[in-house]
């Protein structure tokens, strides 16, 4: 299965949670596994996300 990692942030008012959703959505639809995070810790487990980085 393919994976994304999306990691948002940054000032509310250009929306990032909601804009990192969206984008998750259309990710979603072409097949892809999707994990939102609001901050860098998942990068911190490397063996997780070995398989992701292509």
């Amino acid at each position: 299965m393919k994976q994304a990692l999306i990691i948002y942030g940054g000032w509310e008012g250009h929306a990032p949670k909601e804009t990192s959703q969206f984008y998750q959505t259309l990710l979603e639809s072409e097949g892809y596994q999707v994990t939102l995070a609001s901050d860098f810790e998942p990068l911190y487990h490397k063996e997780e996300i070995k398989g992701w980085i292509c």
